[in-house]
């Protein structure tokens, strides 16, 4: 992981939060952080997101844009 300022990790985590909120909307938001992924090894965002917080964040950006590959 790269060693990224805690006040860039949390903006991350709001602009995440914000574009999950788009994406699948507000009642869904803590389900999607807790459910096992395919783009993370079938690992949660959640426990990605404490070894590589970009990654989760440019997952959704990439999402947010209409790839969803």
């Amino acid at each position: 992981m790269n060693n990224h300022s805690e006040q860039q990790i949390q903006v991350w985590k709001q602009r995440s939060n914000a574009l999950l909120i788009a994406l699948v909307g507000e009642n869904l938001v803590d389900a999607w952080w807790n459910s096992k992924n395919k783009a993370f090894d079938n690992r949660t965002p959640a426990s990605q997101w404490i070894e590589d917080p970009e990654s989760v964040y440019d997952y959704l950006m990439n999402h947010s844009g209409g790839d969803y590959s």
